[in-house]
């Protein structure tokens, strides 16, 4: 988009939220220990946008500086290389120090959620308890 080889339209912004959200999706599954759920879809979306790309060159917009820039399929292979490489190690189990630290304070956030739920629903029209409430979830 900022070489403006690519074709800002509704789709473009379509595909790249849709693409943001399912990395956003990743990270939390990552930060849960869960385990990632491939989003192919989204990657060709992303793929068919840039193949329908000009070349950055062909715009006038953008002046080459004489470096050579990775192929998108170069970059494939480079990802596929690290990922083969990444799932040779091991992984090491939870640690137990800091797994009691997280629930610990999973523990206090739920119990700052539950006080700021039954303020809350004491005092419907009160929006402090709510903001008090919000944060706390979002912090689980």
């Amino acid at each position: 988009v900022e070489e403006s080889s690519l074709a800002v339209s509704e789709r473009f912004f379509d595909v790249a939220e849709n693409a943001h959200e399912a990395l956003i999706n990743m990270l939390d599954q990552v930060a849960a220990g869960q385990d990632v759920e491939p989003r192919p879809e989204c990657v060709r979306a992303l793929n068919q946008l840039l193949d329908q790309a000009l070349d950055p060159s062909a715009t006038g917009l953008v002046k080459s500086d004489g470096h050579r820039t990775l192929s998108v399929t170069e970059l494939n292979a480079a990802t596929e290389q690290l990922a083969s490489e990444a799932g040779h190690t091991e992984v090491a189990g939870p640690d137990d120090e800091i797994v009691e630290i997280f629930l610990e304070e999973a523990v206090d956030i739920l119990d700052s959620a539950g006080q700021a739920l039954q303020r809350w629903l004491a005092d419907p029209e009160n929006p402090a308890p709510l903001a008090s409430l919000q944060r706390d979830l979002h912090t689980l």
